[in-house]
């Protein structure tokens, strides 16, 4: 059986002035710990029903929860997701498949774009959640899908790091792991070869049938982040740092 892994997306909105410090602290992440991760910055100009103006992404994987959890009561990681944040959402799947680019994985980085998508439903419609999650995934077989690598899958549940536990002296309750999945449902990531792979997915007859039947008609929310991986900075360590992507494809 092949190992699973634990995969969580970080997205984050910040004042535009205090961007470079966002991704300087984020980008600073793998120096410390060693894990796959990669750093993901979007363009101001998405549309913002698309977006909802997330500027950046981290893209981690863990082996297990409790590395997961781990990592999340990391002081540096808790400063990050606690210093001058407009919007986080946070977003944990289990997985057997890797779609977290490293140096110690065999992912193909040439022109790769990663498409992150997050579905929430209408609470009247969540029975169709599980048959758009079967259809969806079988479109990894779709030439414009890197590698199969398309994954899409409900959230698994992160143990609440004691550091982010209530106290008498809190002037408010701290964000949980389920607070800051902002009540969405699936989160799909897949890898694409370039704008041009990724175009070719959304107009596929394919995926025209899936979410028209599955997914528009049912869904309350949807936030997408995609950017493209840029492999001439790939760090001799475990991370990829992602080049801005300025050209936007819609949904």
């Amino acid at each position: 059986m092949p190992n699973r892994s634990i995969i969580t997306v970080d997205l984050f909105k910040v004042d535009p002035a205090h961007l470079p410090d966002l991704n300087s602290r984020l980008t600073s992440l793998w120096a410390h710990y060693p894990i796959d991760l990669v750093v993901g910055t979007s363009s101001l100009t998405d549309p913002i029903e698309r977006s909802r103006g997330f500027q950046s992404i981290l893209l981690r994987r863990h082996e297990t929860l409790d590395e997961c959890r781990a990592f999340e009561e990391k002081d540096s990681y808790q400063d990050i997701i606690r210093t001058g944040l407009q919007d986080h959402l946070r977003f944990t799947i289990e997985t057997d498949l890797n779609v977290v680019p490293s140096t110690s994985t065999e992912i193909e980085m040439s022109d790769l774009l990663i498409h992150v998508v997050l579905f929430k439903f209408k609470p009247d419609h969540t029975a169709k959640i599980s048959q758009f999650q079967t259809e969806i995934q079988n479109l990894s077989h779709l030439s414009c899908v890197t590698s199969e690598r398309l994954v899409c899958q409900g959230p698994v549940r992160v143990p609440v790091p004691p550091s982010s536990a209530p106290t008498a002296s809190a002037s408010s309750e701290p964000e949980t792991d389920d607070a800051l999945r902002q009540g969405y449902h699936l989160c799909l990531i897949s890898h694409h070869p370039g704008l041009p792979g990724l175009a070719a997915y959304q107009s596929s007859a394919e995926h025209h049938d899936v979410t028209t039947r599955l997914m528009f008609p049912f869904k309350e929310e949807l936030t997408r982040f995609d950017f493209l991986v840029d492999p001439s900075r790939l760090s001799t360590k475990t991370m990829i740092p992602a080049a801005p992507l300025g050209e936007r494809v819609p949904s």
